[in-house]
């Protein structure tokens, strides 16, 4: 079945594809610097807006990205490993976030829980701060 020109089997194999290696579609907008604003990413995809000139662009954007990426992932076993040294080391969340300031119970909750797929230069700080001050260690 086709939409416009492009067919619908393609958009969603495109879709899957920027699933699974960029955790969703605003991670891809986020790390791509795609030249289109993410509300016609969005409607594209939920086949609002589909042209032939949209997919095109889209698609090479994610094969050009998918190639050079050089995006670090919050792997399960890491969410798992900061879980378990701030309940070692801390009742709750909240009394790590009153310690350090920089962190908010919230922002600790979405990474363990799963929330934020991708590594940030926050992540990267929170986990230098447990593995130096609170001997975590990650595989």
């Amino acid at each position: 079945m086709k939409i416009g020109e492009v067919d619908v089997e393609e958009i969603n194999f495109l879709r899957d594809q920027i699933n699974v290696h960029f955790g969703g579609l605003y991670c891809f907008y986020r790390t791509s610097n795609i030249t289109m604003h993410y509300r016609h990413l969005v409607k594209f995809f939920d086949e609002l807006q589909v042209n032939q000139e949209f997919y095109e662009k889209i698609k090479e954007t994610f094969y050009a990205c998918k190639k050079e990426r050089k995006i670090k992932y919050i792997l399960d076993r890491d969410r798992e490993s900061i879980r378990k040294c701030l309940r070692m080391n801390f009742d709750k969340y909240s009394h790590f976030c009153d310690k350090h300031k920089s962190f908010n119970n919230n922002y600790i909750t979405n990474v363990i829980k799963g929330r934020l797929k991708l590594a940030s230069k926050k992540y990267e700080k929170l986990v230098l701060l447990l593995v130096r001050k609170y001997n975590l260690e990650l595989n």
